[in-house]
């Protein structure tokens, strides 16, 4: 390490390790990772429940409350570092990926015939992928406002704002595994997102309206039991209850992601001259006993695993049990705030706030 880089690093010294924050309409997960001679270390983490109603699909109903919540949550903890990291959901987002000559030059109008949103209303950001490709990334500027009010509010310095599917794939991927192409399929409780992934970055990504959510909404009236208890029979059975065949119904779910796969793999091979047959899960809906089985006998020449976060992080005496693919998004935004080298690489919608 160069002289005027540990400089650097010591003048930073209370900003990082800084501290990833995923906050949900149900709650909110913080997450500080150490660099050691390994794999990087859980420094501290922890998740709230929030009351019903602060948040609703994304919208915060009383921000005042909330960061007090924020504050009294870093008070509580003592981090040194308030510095933070922040991701929206797919679904809050616009993706595109842009391809011509002199890209870089005509990125924006491009972007803008493309995309059916005002940017002069969007905060927006790019990585370029060579001279003639970019990924572009672009959120309202009412969504982002509320998280920088929100930040304000608490004395917390707001540094980055990621999106989900960027988190993941920084958590549960190594760039060696990014030589052949990669579906990451986020599972969560009422929205799924899809991304096809390479060495080159991210080539294509959308986002359904399906979950564990709805799944129990199903066995709740099938089975005439009230939302709870249908959600602990599902997580404590899988589809495999008694009295009731899940299977066609989580295919019947399933069927719109399990086409636009289908889809993005042609489009893929198409173009690359690559197989996309790999698919990582994650989300909290991935743990759902036998939707792996569904997905594979719907998806015959995929290979499909769970995500696995312990190849990037060393979880040693956390205590976290089986359920660590919940904190891959989290996990994702702490990576990225372990030094100034991570933190400069990646989507960042605040970076460019005067546009």
């Amino acid at each position: 390490m160069s002289f005027i880089k540990k400089l650097g690093e010591k003048f930073f010294s209370n900003k990082f390790p800084m501290i990833g924050i995923d906050i949900s309409d149900t709650s909110i997960e913080f997450m500080q990772l150490t660099s050691g001679l390994g794999r990087p270390k859980i420094k501290a983490n922890f998740r709230l429940e929030l009351e019903p109603g602060l948040i609703n699909n994304g919208r915060i109903s009383d921000i005042n409350k909330l960061a007090e919540i924020l504050q009294a949550a870093f008070n509580k903890e003592s981090f040194k570092s308030h510095s933070c990291l922040l991701s929206l959901p797919d679904k809050e987002t616009y993706f595109l990926n842009l391809k011509g000559q002199n890209l870089a030059e005509e990125i924006t109008r491009l972007a803008q015939e493309n995309l059916p949103v005002d940017l002069s209303q969007c905060y927006y950001d790019y990585l370029m992928i060579n001279d003639n490709e970019a990924f572009f990334v672009a959120a309202t500027k009412e969504i982002i406002k509320q998280y920088i009010n929100l930040f304000e509010l608490a004395n917390l310095k707001l540094e980055v704002i990621d999106f989900e599917s960027a988190c993941l794939a920084r958590a549960l991927l190594k760039q060696k595994e990014l030589k052949q192409p990669v579906f990451i399929i986020d599972l969560g409780a009422k929205s799924t997102d899809v991304i096809l992934l390479d060495q080159r970055g991210f080539k294509d990504q959308t986002n359904f309206a399906i979950g564990g959510y709805f799944l129990s909404q199903k066995i709740a009236e099938s089975l005439q039991k009230d939302f709870a208890l249908a959600e602990k029979i599902k997580v404590e059975k899988g589809i495999k209850i008694e009295g009731l065949d899940l299977e066609p119904i989580l295919t019947e779910m399933l069927a719109p992601l399990i086409t636009e796969i289908k889809k993005m793999s042609s489009e893929y091979e198409t173009e690359d001259q690559l197989k996309a047959n790999t698919i990582i899960l994650a989300g909290g809906s991935s743990l759902l006993k036998g939707i792996k089985e569904v997905l594979m006998k719907n998806l015959s020449g995929y290979q499909i695993s769970l995500g696995n976060l312990e190849e990037k992080i060393d979880f040693a005496d956390n205590g976290m049990g089986n359920d660590k693919i919940l904190y891959g998004n989290v996990i994702g935004l702490a990576l990225r705030g372990l030094n100034s080298d991570s933190l400069s690489k990646g989507i960042n919608l605040i970076k460019n706030l005067s546009r």
